[in-house]
């Protein structure tokens, strides 16, 4: 059985698009912008725009989920009581280390590379009241690309910023069935 999910994103759309390609049960998305309408539209999965959790969290109450699957929601999440240990996120590097407020997207890619890492990868993590805190439920690791040593920061950002992605698309979908058959 699958687990029934309400997925929270601020992005493009390319982590809902994956989860509904590992055939994922997605009840609602909501969204703080329309950018990711289209594909709820496709899908024929209800959509809700809302900045406000609080009106994220009454509908969730009232359509009967199992998880809130963040994706690309790079806001805070204060957790009620009935979502503790419901509510789950990626994160583009390997906890705990590069995590935190603003810490999303290429900032991310950047400071692992300015570090000299030479492995980077991506967590799924339960959602706390502290950013990309929680317990963590399953981490992917793998190597920094090795770029031409004249290449700019950007640049190598970008090209690890791809790989992680590649391991988010098969880490996502597994560990939050994984974590469903465990919960």
């Amino acid at each position: 059985m699958q687990p029934r999910l309400i997925v929270l994103t601020n992005g493009y759309g390319s982590t809902i698009r994956n989860l509904i390609d590992k055939g994922m049960n997605i009840k609602m998305i909501a969204s703080k912008s329309t950018r990711t309408l289209w594909i709820a539209e496709q899908h024929k999965i209800p959509f809700l725009i809302s900045n406000d959790i609080d009106t994220i969290f009454q509908t969730a109450n009232g359509i009967g989920i199992d998880y809130i699957i963040l994706a690309g929601w790079t806001s805070l999440v204060p957790v009620p009581p009935n979502y503790r240990n419901r509510i789950l996120n990626i994160h583009p590097a390997l906890l705990p280390k590069y995590g935190g407020k603003g810490m999303y997207g290429i900032n991310v890619h950047k400071a692992v590379i300015e570090a000299g890492e030479k492995i980077s990868g991506c967590t799924v993590h339960v959602v706390d009241e502290i950013y990309d805190h929680g317990k963590i439920i399953a981490q992917k690791t793998i190597p920094v690309p090795e770029s031409e040593p004249d290449s700019g920061l950007i640049v190598k950002a970008l090209m690890l910023q791809d790989r992680v992605k590649e391991a988010e698309r098969e880490l996502y979908p597994q560990a939050i069935l994984d974590y469903y058959q465990i919960g």
